[in-house]
């Protein structure tokens, strides 16, 4: 009685699928099907569809560097990018529109795309903003602002500016100085 429950739990923990008689695995050259002893049931294993890992690497790497922006800064868990069909399709949209833009000649750098949709929607980031019509204007406007260099001017050389734009603005609108310096104090732009 010892051996047929150690052997159950032997058969439970080493699951090894069974070829059913009813598929159209055989064993023989001819195709004729495998015969088994006893009477023909499915497999009882799970059966995982064969993902292709080199061309699911890239989208694999781009959902991944989404679960860790999603975890480190707002502390969610992501669903399972294996078990979810939707975030498979959504970051294998977002492989494809990358490589287009590769295509064409234009540097793209997975994270910063990423950290850039981060930037702009924040904690409601969701996977469809990365392949949404805006996202890559969304992409170079995260890439001027962190490129851009910060400009320093002396207060000569802003009073100078400050004169050239209203006299500019007199010039356009046809009113005073008065007028015009009033018009920019009121919106705080001199």
């Amino acid at each position: 009685m010892p051996r047929a429950g150690r052997m159950n739990l032997e058969r439970l923990i080493y699951k090894k699928p069974t070829v059913s008689v009813y598929s159209s695995e055989s064993n023989h050259a001819d195709g004729r099907p495998a015969k088994r002893h006893g009477k023909a049931r499915p497999a009882r294993s799970v059966h995982v569809p064969a993902i292709d890992y080199v061309a699911e690497e890239r989208p694999h790497r781009l959902f991944l560097f989404y679960e860790a922006i999603q975890r480190r800064y707002h502390g969610k868990w992501v669903g399972s990018y294996a078990r979810t069909r939707a975030m498979r399709t959504c970051f294998k949209k977002l492989s494809d529109k990358l490589d287009e833009l590769e295509a064409l000649g234009m540097e793209v750098s997975d994270v910063d795309y990423i950290c850039a949709h981060h930037d702009t929607y924040g904690d409601g980031l969701k996977p469809q903003h990365l392949i949404s019509w805006c996202s890559l204007a969304i992409y170079q406007n995260y890439l001027t602002a962190k490129r851009a260099s910060v400009a320093h001017t002396t207060p000569a050389e802003q009073d100078a500016f400050d004169q050239d734009m209203v006299s500019y603005l007199m010039q356009l609108r046809g009113e005073s100085k008065a007028q015009v310096t009033s018009l920019l104090e009121d919106f705080d732009l001199l």
